[in-house]
């Protein structure tokens, strides 16, 4: 039996990003396995403020799998590495400390690649953060096989460290036709 620390960071903005909703989604469906091993939600120091929205899946009846909750910051938390055999960043921001075993999900490498979207100093600390976090990591995980290419050619990640897992989808609560609502009005009210 193995614990396994995550990254759920990310899971508690009020407007999540696409980061969020992954994190979100993983750890709904991590509840529903049937597995001998336990899950540790790390919140890194800088989310305290928003506790309260923390996810705490131990809590949630019928769970199957063991979850706890912890907040990281090193040096307060320098025994944490000790508590999991496995961490997984859902962020592409390892951190300050090392874990036995590191994963990461890497979305994109803009940081790297993307001189237009940020400013120099932003490109340099965020592209020095994804490349110790796929240096450090013994698989790194990527939605689609463009970004598995940029990461090669990019960041020097070898091939055989790489698994593509295409995201899922949220299926839509309503569907919509392909009729305005005006026509839509208008017809449903006709007697056959």
């Amino acid at each position: 039996m193995a614990t396994i620390a995550l990254d759920a960071t990310y899971s508690v903005d009020p407007q999540p990003t696409g980061i969020g909703v992954y994190s979100h989604r993983l750890i709904e469906t991590l509840l529903t396995l049937e597995t001998p091993h336990r899950f540790l939600l790390g919140y890194r120091l800088s989310r305290f403020g928003r506790r309260r929205y923390f996810l705490r899946p131990g809590a949630v009846p019928g769970a199957r799998a063991q979850f706890s909750v912890q907040i990281y910051q090193q040096p307060f938390t320098f025994w944490l590495p000790w508590r999991a055999d496995l961490f997984h960043s859902l962020a592409q921001r390892p951190p300050a400390f090392r874990f036995r075993q590191e994963i990461v999900t890497v979305f994109d490498i803009f940081p790297i690649t993307g001189e237009d979207y940020s400013t120099p100093a932003f490109r340099r600390k965020f592209s020095a953060l994804l490349r110790e976090a796929v240096r450090r990591a013994a698989r790194v995980i990527t939605a689609s096989r463009a970004t598995e290419e940029l990461l090669v050619s990019h960041a020097q990640v070898s091939r055989q460290k790489i698994r593509v897992i295409p995201l899922g989808v949220d299926l839509p609560a309503v569907f919509l036709s392909r009729s305005s609502p005006a026509r839509t009005r208008a017809t449903s009210g006709k007697r056959r």
